[in-house]
């Protein structure tokens, strides 16, 4: 079978990227904005799953989820397929279990339904983004 036969999607690698990236912004600053609308009212959030203290980390924490989404979504898009149902279920899932994880911390409720909301928020950015950037740039073959 030539490369011409092959069957499978193609990526606009460029664009894709470039989508990639944009969620990564976009997932960042969406974080550091919760993190500050939280400060503004003295809601205190717990530490981000990756990283450390709040508000940078939060961002940077937000960013990596993004990028590392982009990679999960470009290998499903390579090897299974509906790629984008998989994709969402791993990103509905994952994000659940982010907003669940602190509820299991010994601290106030308040910072549990904080921490659980910015999970949230992230998670929500995270999969419609990244989910619109696969319907803009990945292409069926044949």
């Amino acid at each position: 079978m030539t490369t011409e036969q092959r069957r499978g999607p193609s990526v606009d690698q460029g664009p894709f990227w470039a989508g990639v990236s944009a969620t990564a912004v976009v997932a960042a600053l969406a974080a550091g904005l919760g993190v500050v609308v939280l400060d503004v009212f003295d809601v205190k959030v717990l530490d981000p799953p990756i990283g450390g203290a709040r508000g940078f980390e939060w961002a940077g924490a937000a960013l990596v989820a993004a990028v590392l989404g982009g990679v999960l979504l470009l290998l499903l898009v390579m090897t299974t397929p509906r790629p984008r149902v998989f994709f969402g279920w791993i990103v509905g899932l994952v994000t659940a279990t982010a907003a669940v994880l602190p509820f299991t911390r010994d601290t106030t409720t308040e910072a549990q339904v904080a921490t659980c909301a910015l999970c949230l928020l992230i998670g929500l950015v995270v999969g419609t983004s990244l989910g619109a950037v696969a319907g803009r740039t990945v292409r069926p073959r044949g």
